[in-house]
């Protein structure tokens, strides 16, 4: 408090003034008053001096020693010391050493010897009221620490580092946190403290405190102590070394926490976060080495997570993917589950081709069972179902197979028979020529059944091959030239793309010419008079293919599923077997035969052969 305002309050100070002598009393009234204080009460008896003080609360009592009546002074402010702290400044006209003493037992805040100048008393007051005051403030700031101590949840004590590891506890937390009362503690080489220590522990304590009191640093260290009960408790405890400046046995105060509870729960967490790795590291694990695709995505379908599967598939990794809309990245996916989620199977182009998925959505579910993301998964079914196609094609070839096997053989008897009897009639019999040429007819008709024959037994069994070194580039020439004619009836133009390269293959060059000329015959028969057939020759890894194209109306969407099946043809005249037993050829060989549209018109076919088997 600054001077001025000091000074104000005091001259404001109520003053109780206990005195035998009426003269006296009256001067110090006096005084007061003109000095600037307020005279509460003026008492001459010890009894009233107590009852006045109990009743005014005086800021401060001026007391003669000697009183009226059976009480004297030190006997009066022993009583008021006892209940009221008030500042006590007595008044004697007795200097013996004797008195004084007698005095010193109730703490006075002063002496004024009788006879006294006006400047003495107020010189005393003002010395006693700034006394009171600064012991006042002393006494309420150790109140506020006390409580303060007392409200920690932990050990609040101070260590003499001198004297043995003498400790002065400032709370009764001693007990309840180790079991133990501070008398059964034994001495340690720092602390009382010590003998509780794991000895472990002791040695990491020692240097933690050694380190801060050679350092002048505030210190912090954990240890283990074992409870009176047996058990062992997690302490930490934060301190500092305090050297008085008047050198007095240095000491360090500290604060001593049990956190055995916050181990345990750090313990438990710790476990938990490891299990929690653990089950990361597995689903992770699985994730990774899975064959199916795998999406996560929020709510409105921007991706959280894809595992490499589906970074593979997809050709986007993951890093790039995360955060984006499902729709950038795969716009089939996104119109899938943004429609109809329960789908099974969807076609989707990816790499420049269409692939079947197998395709499933699952909602992602949080621990109050709320929706919060979905999960795609999703596999290429394009091989299986190319398979299960095969399979059944198979099966059914199989079937055609046995029955194809028994009509061949029942035709090939009575076949055999026709062209014997109308041979012996040709040579045996004068036929005439409308006769004979009745004949020629009925014996071509009965071999072209039994080409018909041939062609089925081709459909429906095993083919074997004899491969050897042919030239694809010089078996297309031949066969063009061989064909010329047929071309030049309905007068279509070839264009060639044939590179001067090698183009051989180990094929049974005789199976492939068959393909090669029922798929020229077909392209002739497809185009339009003047019309134009293409075909080319290319060579890559895969190996040779063969294409040919035709300027007819190409294949209608709904038949070309249909095409290569036995018996199947658009052909008023056909038979439906030349495009099935050039497909089992080129797949005997290792190869695939394929149909499309050009999208300028027309159709496509092409095969390709691998170079070498």
């Amino acid at each position: 408090m600054p001077g001025n305002e000091m000074l104000e309050a005091m001259n404001n100070s109520r003053i109780l003034v206990v005195e035998d002598d009426d003269v006296v009393a009256d001067y110090l009234s006096l005084c007061l008053m003109m000095t600037g204080y307020t005279v509460a009460a003026v008492c001459s008896y010890g009894e009233d001096a107590v009852e006045k003080a109990r009743e005014l609360r005086p800021d401060l009592i001026l007391m003669d020693i000697k009183l009226r009546g059976a009480m004297n002074g030190l006997e009066a402010a022993g009583i008021i010391l006892s209940h009221n702290y008030i500042p006590v400044v007595y008044l004697t006209a007795y200097g013996d050493d004797e008195i004084l003493q007698s005095a010193k037992v109730t703490d006075p805040f002063g002496y004024l010897l009788k006879p006294f100048r006006e400047s003495e008393l107020k010189s005393v007051i003002e010395i006693a009221l700034n006394r009171h005051k600064l012991e006042k403030a002393l006494r309420e700031r150790e109140a506020s620490y006390r409580i303060l101590a007392e409200s920690l949840p932990g050990i609040v004590c101070r260590a003499f580092l001198n004297e043995g590891g003498k400790i002065l506890f400032f709370n009764d937390m001693l007990e309840k946190m180790t079991g133990f009362k501070e008398e059964e503690l034994l001495p340690g080489d720092y602390c009382r403290m010590e003998s509780l220590v794991l000895p472990e522990d002791r040695a990491a304590v020692g240097a933690a405190l050694s380190k801060a009191i050679s350092e002048d640093k505030p210190y912090e260290v954990e240890y283990r102590i074992r409870h009176k009960d047996g058990s062992i408790k997690h302490f930490l405890e934060r301190g500092r070394a305090i050297r008085p400046p008047d050198g007095s046995p240095s000491f360090v105060d500290s604060v001593i926490l049990d956190i055995t509870e916050r181990k345990c729960a750090e313990e438990k967490l710790e476990q938990a976060y490891l299990k929690l790795m653990e089950r990361q590291t597995f689903i992770e694990s699985i994730l990774s080495n899975i064959q199916s695709g795998i999406i996560v995505t929020t709510l409105d379908f921007r991706i959280k997570l894809m595992n490499s599967s589906a970074e593979k598939f997809l050709g986007v990794p993951a890093e790039v993917a995360v955060g984006k809309d499902l729709q950038d990245v795969c716009p089939t996916f996104a119109d899938a589950v943004k429609g109809d989620g329960n789908i099974d199977e969807i076609y989707c182009n990816v790499c420049a081709r269409e692939h079947v998925i197998g395709f499933k959505m699952f909602d992602m579910k949080g621990k109050d069972d709320a929706v919060n993301g979905h999960i795609i998964s999703f596999a290429d079914l394009t091989e299986i179902v190319k398979i299960r196609k095969d399979m059944k094609l198979k099966e059914r070839l199989a079937t055609m197979g046995e029955f194809v096997a028994r009509v061949a053989h029942e035709i090939r008897n009575p076949l055999f028979g026709m062209t014997s009897i109308c041979q012996i009639f040709s040579m045996e019999l004068q036929l005439n020529e409308a006769h004979k040429k009745l004949m020629d007819s009925m014996m071509k008709e009965a071999w072209r059944l039994k080409h018909v024959v041939e062609e089925l037994l081709d459909c429906s069994r095993e083919l074997k091959i004899v491969r050897k070194r042919c030239d694809l580039a010089g078996l297309v020439h031949d066969i063009l030239f061989e064909n010329e004619v047929f071309m030049k009836e309905k007068s279509v133009s070839i264009e060639k793309i044939i590179p001067d390269t090698d183009f051989s293959v180990a094929a049974d060059q005789e199976k492939i010419k068959q393909v090669i000329i029922n798929l020229l015959k077909n392209a002739v028969e497809a185009s339009a008079k003047h019309g134009a057939i293409g075909i080319a020759l290319e060579k890559d890894n895969a190996g040779v293919t063969f294409s040919i194209s035709d300027s007819g109306s190409g294949i209608a969407e709904n038949i070309r599923d249909n095409i290569f099946d036995v018996f199947y043809t658009t052909k008023k005249h056909g038979t439906g077997l030349g495009l099935a037993i050039s497909k089992n050829i080129i797949v005997a060989h290792g190869g695939s035969l394929l149909a499309s549209n050009r999208p300028e018109g027309g159709a496509v076919f092409a095969f390709t052969l691998p170079v070498s088997c």
